[in-house]
């Protein structure tokens, strides 16, 4: 069950640094400019490290 819901856990984050949400206040898009990341350079290194299984 534990894998089950690490695996589910990490869809969801995979899905909400890929959106296309630029709008809503907790966007990946908003998080990353206000802590100091370019977030097409975190999504190019996580294509690279690791993908979703599915």
């Amino acid at each position: 069950m534990t894998g089950e819901k690490s695996e589910s856990m990490k869809l969801e984050a995979w899905n909400w640094i890929f959106a296309e949400d630029d709008d809503s206040p907790f966007s990946a898009q908003i998080c990353a400019q206000c802590s100091g990341y370019n977030l097409e350079e975190l999504q190019n290194l996580l294509r690279y490290v690791n993908r979703p299984s599915k």
